[in-house]
């Protein structure tokens, strides 16, 4: 089918489908639908990387297809996943005079020469997801605008204040089965904090997408050895394995993400915003995050990486104060509008067609902005 005449097709690739949930492709489904919201007549087309085998033809045929432009933006596609088929795209791009864009969201120093690669031979043009991936792309010499991720806050439902004395102290965690998101200190962290039967402790453990299964199933028994230890104590832990997207943040008494890195971490942020305290490791991500919304009491919300009696001691002073909830629906307004500001997917959706290009100039920031 031909395309509009007046139409720009934006290509958006990511080495996993669309119906794998993680961090990056829930933020991607969002992302599609807000473009289309911000501007009609541009078309967005996702390409999953493990599913193309031959992407050049792909995008040869929405080249053929006709449109005022055709745009490529990568996602991660920096990363060891399908990196051939990565490449083949910005060749392809390179050799027909396509924009190209390379949207970082995770980095480490081990990927400087990918990086290298995809924009000093193949013409992409870096992005960064948050400043913390910015600064970590320029201590390795590369330059990079911000192009701000943000969240759905539209599907979130805000809490109106679940008292924490009317039922058990439920803490919730969820990730990637990667070591560094800490699982286990989490687990730890629960049990230390002595709350026993008047507590429960909630991890979602989803497929890594980058390790074999066998890695995976490693992990999860390591993670449940130290769940026997706290079921021995009284308190109920419950693992779920199912990939589902939403959480229910109004059944959680706190939330906690421990992570070594985190490019940028949606799910404290939503917790945050639905009215339920988030406790996260002191890294520049999390940190972001708390000096925004907690800037003068990070002590209250933040413990080092690998601190595990640090977050216990928190999880048990919120546990018997409630402290942290009743500030969040004290300032329930404040928070939800500075979290609008900095990170909603509306906003991110138009810093990115800003930053495209002349074949979306004449056209983006048009549609008005919808109320939070």
């Amino acid at each position: 089918m031909r395309a509009d005449h007046d139409t720009t097709t934006l290509v958006i690739a990511h080495p996993f489908a669309l119906a794998t949930v993680a961090g990056t492709t829930v933020l991607l489904r969002a992302l599609l639908q807000e473009i289309t919201a911000v501007d009609p007549l541009i078309r967005t087309v996702y390409f999953d990387l493990a599913e193309r085998v031959a992407p050049r033809a792909s995008l040869a045929r929405l080249q053929a297809e006709g449109s005022d432009g055709l745009q490529f933006l990568g996602v991660n596609l920096h990363i060891e996943q399908h990196q051939d088929r990565s490449i083949e795209c910005y060749e392809w791009c390179s050799r027909e005079d396509v924009p190209a864009y390379l949207w970082i969201h995770d980095y480490w120093s081990h990927h400087e020469g990918s990086v290298r690669r995809l924009e000093k031979e193949l013409g992409a043009t870096l992005l960064a997801s948050t400043l913390t991936v910015q600064r970590g792309l320029a201590k390795d010499g590369f330059t990079a605008p911000v192009v701000q991720v943000g969240i759905s806050l539209g599907n979130l439902i805000v809490n109106q204040v679940r008292p924490h004395i009317s039922g058990p102290f439920v803490v919730a965690a969820a990730g990637r089965l990667v070591r560094r998101k800490r699982h286990i200190d989490v687990v730890r962290a629960f049990g230390r904090s002595r709350l026993g039967g008047a507590a429960q402790l909630r991890m979602r453990l989803l497929p890594s997408l980058v390790y074999p299964a066998a890695d995976d199933d490693e992990l999860v028994h390591e993670v449940m050895n130290e769940v026997a230890a706290v079921r021995a104590t009284g308190s109920t832990v419950i693992i779920d394995r199912e990939a589902t997207s939403q959480h229910d943040y109004g059944s959680y008494s706190a939330y906690a993400c421990a992570s070594d890195y985190e490019g940028f971490s949606m799910t404290p942020i939503e917790a945050i915003y639905s009215g339920c305290p988030a406790f996260m490791s002191a890294i520049p991500a999390h940190r972001e995050i708390a000096s925004l919304l907690h800037p003068d009491d990070l002590d209250d919300v933040l413990f080092a990486p690998g601190g595990v009696d640090a977050l216990a001691d928190l999880l048990r002073d919120e546990a018997l104060t409630g402290r942290r909830r009743a500030r969040l629906q004290d300032r329930s307004d404040e928070i939800r509008s500075l979290i609008g500001a900095s990170w909603s997917m509306r906003r991110t959706a138009r810093a990115l067609l800003e930053v495209l290009g002349p074949t979306q100039e004449r056209r983006c920031l048009r549609a008005p902005e919808r109320r939070l």
